[in-house]
């Protein structure tokens, strides 16, 4: 959780990438099957987005149960969302496809990667 937690406090400090994250337009939470208190809530539907962590109150759209072995490898681009659903690692609820759709500019922001643009500083 805390390599996920880091991708997205990067992805948020960078004005154009918060922005696409914020109007993703939705809201998720995201526990670890092996750890049930390990709980982080997305509200992807505002400027900034927010995450909050072991917030379990917060009624959201879709929500995904993963391993965390599964979701490091989906951060380190070893495992892809597809297949850990496919086998098990992770299940999911509601319109998953939302997030999916941000999951790049969060495994780049993982890698310590720019998604999508060039920041000034590296121009």
């Amino acid at each position: 959780m805390e390599t996920f937690i880091a991708a997205f406090t990067e992805a948020i400090e960078d004005p154009e990438t918060s922005d696409r994250l914020g109007r993703t337009g939705t809201t998720v939470r995201i526990s670890l099957r092996e750890t049930p208190d390990a709980v982080l809530t997305l509200l992807l539907d505002r400027q900034p987005p927010e995450l909050h962590q072991g917030d379990e109150s917060t009624v959201t759209e879709s929500s995904l149960e993963i391993e965390a072995p599964a979701l490091a490898g989906i951060l380190d681009r070893s495992v892809r969302m597809a297949v850990a659903v496919i086998d098990g690692r992770a299940t999911y609820d509601g319109p998953i496809r939302k997030f999916l759709r941000i999951m790049p500019i969060l495994i780049a922001a993982a890698n310590h990667e720019h998604y999508g643009h060039a920041r000034k500083e590296d121009a």
